[in-house]
């Protein structure tokens, strides 16, 4: 009597795997087809990346982070700004941080990009004193 039962237990389990096996191919082909637009869409986002300016005073360098942290014309806050590496000209910046001093007065462009990377970073005039 046990031969009937196997029997029957294999008509059932063969069709379940291969549904389910089914599944797991459908499910992993339309997930890499959904990949697709979203790399389209970062390619896209990375061109249309804004750039900003500040001006201000250098309060601290870090050549080791490859940052500077700057305090804003204006502001009472200081924002930390890094080297960008990815425009494949990051050697001109690294030397720029590395020439830095606290005081030093800079001009920087930046982007968002895993938090503000420098672009350009100049030497600023000098704030003239109010008469």
């Amino acid at each position: 009597m046990t031969a009937p039962l196997f029997a029957s237990r294999a008509r059932v389990v063969k069709p379940l795997l291969a549904a389910s096996l089914a599944l797991v191919i459908c499910g992993g082909i339309s997930a890499a087809e959904g990949d697709k637009p979203a790399k389209e869409h970062e390619k896209t986002a990375a061109a249309k990346v804004e750039q900003a300016t500040a001006t201000g005073t250098v309060t601290a360098v870090d050549t080791a982070k490859h940052s500077v942290t700057v305090k804003e014309d204006g502001s009472d806050e200081t924002n930390d700004y890094r080297a960008y590496f990815k425009d494949g000209n990051s050697k001109p910046r690294l030397e720029q941080i590395s020439k830095l001093k606290v005081g030093d007065r800079v001009t920087i462009s930046y982007t968002e990009n895993e938090g503000r990377r420098i672009v350009t970073l100049e030497e600023a005039k000098p704030v003239e004193a109010k008469k």
